[in-house]
């Protein structure tokens, strides 16, 4: 008879592998939506790519819904603590604000983020009539809006007016889309230069 203690470590043990198999799921999901498109994200292609079976998938998310409610709510999570881990500090406010928009640029293109965008949009017309699915999009919006307002106003060491933040917000949501329209990996690098110096500029 098994002792309480390895029954409690063999439950903890089993209870981390299906996280990290839901992790991975998630993962391929969104690496197939960003990568292909959200109509080549079918099920039977992100199990492919995640190495496990249907039956995982049902078992983890319910259905093909459910996996990508998971996948907003994931890439919500990554980009809070993308925001988190933004290193402000610094005397030359060029510096500071180049950090945010380089931040908030890497963190808006990273997969899953890319993913989350792609699925919103897509899935818009199918949950049109859904409450949940409305007030869960609307709260990640003021989640992000939030976070992108909180670090421009720490690396200005002052609110930013509301035409700077808008076109901030504006750029970040540009450089996604662009992304998702062409596939490729750009760094726009002049245009986040530009628009670091724009933000200072205007808020002098």
């Amino acid at each position: 008879m098994a002792s309480t203690g390895t029954s409690e470590t063999q439950a903890g043990r089993s209870q981390q592998r299906g996280q990290e198999t839901r992790e991975k799921v998630i993962q391929a999901a969104a690496a197939c939506v960003a990568e292909e498109g959200f109509a080549a994200a079918n099920t039977n292609r992100i199990v492919e790519r995640a190495g496990v079976t249907w039956g995982v998938l049902q078992h983890h998310f319910g259905d093909k819904s459910g996996l990508l409610d998971a996948v907003l709510e994931r890439g919500m999570e990554e980009l809070e603590a993308g925001f988190e881990a933004i290193t402000i500090e610094d005397d030359d406010i060029h510096k500071r604000v180049a950090r945010v928009v380089d931040g908030g640029f890497r963190i808006f293109t990273a997969p899953l983020s890319l993913a989350s965008n792609e699925i919103e949009v897509n899935t818009r017309a199918l949950r049109a009539d859904d409450p949940r699915h409305a007030e869960n999009l609307l709260r990640m919006n003021r989640r992000v809006e939030g976070l992108t307002l909180s670090a421009l106003t720490e690396a200005l060491g002052r609110e930013p007016s509301r035409g700077v933040y808008g076109a901030f917000l504006s750029a970040l949501r540009g450089f996604v889309l662009t992304c998702l329209m062409t596939r490729l990996k750009l760094d726009f690098r002049r245009e986040r230069q530009t628009l670091t110096k724009m933000i200072v500029e205007a808020s002098r």
